[in-house]
């Protein structure tokens, strides 16, 4: 959650308000302070309230999450062809 954050936080634009930030910023402590699985389950529910409030929210959240989700569907690609050599193999 916490690396979220910071990836929102990077893509916001120069325009957003400094209240976006602290907002942000806000959330991240609580992020780090969450103890038990249903404040981070509470939290996880107010984050993504949030990041769906604005455009500029939803952009950045969107940039931020592109490279991870690319890196996930090329490891899954590499896992299925792994999967079929192998049991070609047996």
């Amino acid at each position: 959650m916490v690396t979220l954050i910071d990836g929102v936080t990077a893509y916001l634009p120069p325009a957003a308000g400094e209240d976006v930030r602290t907002a942000l910023l806000a959330l991240r402590e609580q992020a780090v302070k969450a103890s038990t699985a249903k404040k981070r389950h509470l939290l996880e529910r107010e984050l993504e309230s949030y990041l769906q409030s604005t455009a500029q929210l939803r952009d950045a959240a969107k940039r931020s999450l592109e490279p991870k989700v690319e890196a996930a569907i090329q490891a899954l690609a590499r896992g299925e062809y792994a999967l079929s050599v192998l049991k070609k193999n047996a």
